[in-house]
């Protein structure tokens, strides 16, 4: 059964995973970090590709903070990343 998370746990998920993906990224002696790099950069290719942008700008990325305004309307950001995070997390899972 498909799990539905809350938008506000779906956003602190996509955080922490971010952060850890980030900190993987610069410390890859690790074998366990770079198959966690590769495990969501193959999770990220699943999605459409705007999906993968708009989750890579906003959570995996270090990207300007509102990198979206030139997109996206607020509501339009909004929506798609929620869509987005629960798609990305019901691929992970």
């Amino acid at each position: 059964m498909e799990k539905k998370y809350t938008n506000q746990e779906a956003h602190e998920m996509m955080q922490y995973l971010g952060d850890l993906y980030r900190r993987c990224l610069i410390d890859q002696g690790d074998i366990h970090k770079q198959q966690f790099v590769k495990y969501i950069d193959t999770t990220l290719g699943i999605l459409e590709e705007s999906q993968e942008i708009l989750l890579r700008k906003t959570y995996f990325e270090s990207s300007e903070r509102k990198w979206w305004m030139s997109f996206y309307s607020r509501s339009t950001y909004y929506r798609e990343k929620v869509r987005a995070s629960q798609q990305f997390l019901h691929c992970l899972m």
